[in-house]
């Protein structure tokens, strides 16, 4: 009897250990694209009471059961969630910056002449800008309008000079320069910032090979070059665009050591309409490679709720295709706005309660999903500790055209409705 009563009781205590629950303290923080603290925004994981962001952005919520999903109220009505995390100690972004901040450059490309054309870009952590131009003779003036991300930045400017052939391409690159330590401040405008073009030794041809889906249109095909170093900003001095190509297709590229070439392939789904297309991948390679591929995968297709479903509330789940390892972006819009991402290919709507939200009645709404990779970098846990953080929500929701991660694709799914009960 003492042994089946010892025997009892280890069981139950095999069953309690085999059932208590690992739990986190997760320690977050809220930024903005440019890393700008965000305080003052309310923060709900499920199951958890309301936080709001200190003056760091950073808000704790103990005794937390991963996987868990995070709500940020971004303004009254405007919501970005993060779904099925296990991370401790994330950083989340909260959406495209709507910035305030911007100059003016200025100056001359010494060294250009009539029928090329120039691109100068702006390379820093805190500001972008890229200004193209058809040169009408030497010494070609140019004026760059910079994006700022904070009152103050320090860059540096980069200049390229190349002769195109009729199709778009860069027939041969003529010039190349850049110029360190411009500092540039809010409202301000900065002339005289002239640029010297050297010579570029030669140039090659570099073969850019690409998988498609079947029946998806192939709509532009971009190069331009990167000759800042690979983890700095900067948006690519675009020198061929190329429309409707044939792939495999053939770019030019200058032999600039320690430069690399930005590739991008844009396409539409089959019966799309969509003007920029559902798709781009993008790679950067250094120049002096001869071949490049890429890959755009399938869009997302909707499974449901189906088009035009009523009485759709909190608690309704959305469906789709599951992406290839890639990240799911969720975005609704109607009188509640909410971006959601998750690596499943699953979202169930979110009780807004807390917040003093709710989605109305009989409201319609809209949804769609696009599905995105950063290189190798699709587990939204590991983006959420890491530099590519920062750079998710410009890449998924401001500008496919000027990606700053070295490798990705980003593909977009049709859109449907519905309306609450």
């Amino acid at each position: 009897m003492h042994r089946t009563a010892l025997a009892v009781a280890c069981l139950w205590l095999l069953a309690g250990c085999a059932t208590k629950k690992t739990t986190v303290d997760v320690l977050g923080t809220v930024v903005e694209d440019s890393g700008t603290p965000l305080a003052g925004l309310r923060v709900l994981i499920e199951g958890h009471a309301l936080v709001t962001t200190d003056a760091s952005g950073r808000f704790t919520v103990s005794d937390v059961e991963p996987p868990y999903r995070i709500i940020i109220e971004r303004s009254p009505g405007t919501f970005v969630v993060f779904d099925g995390l296990t991370a401790a100690n994330p950083t989340f972004s909260t959406g495209v910056s709507f910035v305030d901040y911007s100059a003016s450059l200025s100056g001359q490309l010494e060294g250009t002449d009539a029928g090329r054309k120039t691109a100068v870009a702006l390379v820093s952590s805190d500001a972008l800008g890229l200004k193209l131009t058809d040169a009408t003779g030497p010494n070609q003036p140019y004026t760059l309008d910079a994006t700022l991300f904070k009152p103050t930045a320090t860059g540096k400017l980069y200049a390229l000079d190349w002769t195109p052939d009729g199709a778009g391409n860069a027939a041969t690159f003529n010039g190349y320069t850049a110029l360190s330590g411009v500092a540039l401040a809010d409202g301000g405008a900065f002339a005289g910032l002239d640029l010297t073009l050297n010579p570029v030794p030669s140039t090659h041809d570099l073969v850019v090979n690409a998988s498609v889906p079947g029946g998806y249109d192939v709509l532009e095909l971009r190069a331009g070059l990167r000759p800042w170093p690979a983890d700095a900003w900067g948006v690519s001095m675009t020198s061929a665009e190329l429309t409707s190509p044939t792939l495999p297709t053939t770019v030019r590229a200058p032999d600039l050591s320690g430069a690399r070439m930005q590739i991008s392939l844009w396409v539409r789904a089959p019966g799309s309409t969509a003007a920029l297309g559902d798709g781009v991948a993008w790679k950067s390679v250094p120049t002096s490679v001869t071949s490049v591929d890429l890959a755009v995968p399938a869009r997302p297709e909707l499974l449901g709720p189906a088009d035009g479903a009523t009485g759709v509330e909190a608690g309704a789940e959305f469906s789709w295709t599951p992406p290839p390892d890639a990240i799911s972006f969720f975005v609704l819009h109607g009188r509640i706005i909410m971006w959601a991402f998750t690596n499943g290919s699953t979202f169930t709507l979110p009780d807004l309660s807390p917040f003093g939200s709710a989605y109305g009645s009989g409201t319609s709404y809209t949804w769609r999903v696009s599905a995105f990779g950063l290189g190798g970098h699709e587990d939204l846990d590991a983006v959420l500790q890491s530099p590519e953080g920062r750079t998710l929500m410009l890449i998924v929701g401001a500008s496919f055209n000027k990606p700053i991660t070295e490798e990705g694709y980003v593909v977009t799914g049709s859109s449907r409705a519905f309306t609450t009960p």
